[in-house]
């Protein structure tokens, strides 16, 4: 089976009461990360961590193509590949209110300022439990080959091959390392990520 939702547990997810009324966790606050990381995570394709340790001074909305920075130039902050990337945002986080949502915040802080790093300094990993019960017990979407967040990911990526987007592109943008020596060399521009980020559907 696949690892990614099938867009009718997208459908599902993102019509939930998670996004049509007010919904937080009983035992513990994540602020507003329970929303906005499912939707960075599905419109942009990248890891958890990498959502989840973000600084509002990480998200440009000034440019001409608005753009998340995945970075490590903090202490608290690392990449998988020690590749930063700038992704593109989607034109749909951004008619959902992204911008209002990043108004709201100290400008000198992070972009989920109510997550806290476990043990081993991973700011996800419990607002990711409690989104994979979410998703398992109330939406029914409990399938043992996912594993929640990363579904997104996975979806990501199928949608982009879909949409028959070359893999060096899917790869810069979602941060896969390369194989070929070939595709190590070039640019591929922000503009052509933005034309890719752009035919992920909307999912709701």
């Amino acid at each position: 089976m696949a690892k990614g939702y099938t867009a009718a547990e997208m459908s599902r997810i993102f019509g939930s009461p998670l996004y049509s009324s007010i919904l937080n966790p009983k035992r513990a606050d994540y602020g507003e990360a329970i929303r906005w990381m499912p939707l960075l995570l599905a419109y942009t394709g990248a890891r958890a961590e990498g959502v989840a340790q973000l600084y509002v001074s990480d998200i440009d909305l000034t440019s001409n193509i608005p753009s998340i920075m995945l970075t490590d130039e903090r202490d608290d902050q690392s990449l998988k590949t020690d590749k930063v990337r700038h992704i593109p945002i989607h034109s749909h986080l951004l008619e959902l209110g992204l911008s209002s949502y990043i108004a709201s915040l100290d400008s000198r802080g992070r972009l989920f300022p109510k997550l806290v790093a476990n043990y081993i300094g991973k700011y996800h990993a419990a607002v990711s439990r409690w989104f994979s019960k979410y998703a398992g017990d109330e939406l029914k979407i409990n399938r043992p080959e996912l594993r929640h967040f990363h579904a997104f990911r996975h979806s990501f990526i199928t949608a982009s091959r879909e949409n028959d987007v070359l893999e060096a592109i899917q790869d810069e943008i979602t941060g896969h390392t390369h194989q070929s020596i070939c595709r190590q060399y070039g640019t591929i521009t922000i503009e052509k990520k933005k034309e890719t980020i752009e035919l992920i559907p909307h999912w709701f």
